[in-house]
């Protein structure tokens, strides 16, 4: 099942008990968005290319974000994920141009990140990742032009190919717990 919300320009609520249904909103001209806690997964490609999105708080209780969800999400200038996040899925986050800062808030579980998830949000500045991270994706940060700083988590076994690749920004600190650095 999808619902379809492409050609609208105002909706004043939608209620869904569990999931965001795939490309529910996909190109749609909505403004802001809550993820309510009720919500436990936002479907792939839910908001993938909302140009007047300006504004999105996903709530504590959302554990899944799919692939592509936000992609080429032109406004979106930052984002708090709750700690309730348990997978980010692959290119959640791609070409969300205007994008400077991501922060995901402490928590205990184990979060897996898929490949590609920031690559080409070329103004995103600063990155706080969870704290239990299962690795860092392929092209994870690959054309941030703009990364100064990422904090990696504990468990984190790998980079992935390309992770960091044309992040040209001279003096970026990444930084690893406990006590690995790189740069």
């Amino acid at each position: 099942m999808q619902a379809d919300f492409e050609a609208a320009t105002v909706l004043n609520t939608y209620k869904c008990d569990k999931d965001w249904l795939e490309r529910a909103f996909r190109e749609s001209k909505i403004i802001s968005v809550t993820i309510p806690s009720s919500v436990e997964t936002i479907g792939d490609s839910a908001f993938y290319n909302c140009g007047n999105l300006s504004s999105v708080t996903v709530c504590e209780g959302v554990e899944t974000i799919g692939q592509n969800a936000f992609r080429a999400y032109a406004n979106l200038g930052s984002i708090a994920l709750p700690s309730s996040i348990g997978e980010v899925g692959d290119a959640a986050f791609f070409q969300c141009q205007e994008m400077n800062h991501v922060s995901f808030a402490p928590g205990s579980r184990q979060v897996k990140l898929g490949d590609n998830i920031f690559t080409q949000c070329r103004k995103l500045a600063q990155v706080t990742l969870p704290r239990n991270i299962n690795r860092i994706g392929n092209g994870m940060f690959q054309d941030c032009l703009m990364l100064a700083g990422v904090e990696i988590g504990q468990g984190a076994e790998s980079i992935g190919d390309s992770a960091f690749a044309s992040c040209s920004q001279s003096g970026s600190d990444i930084s690893a717990r406990p006590g690995r650095q790189f740069r």
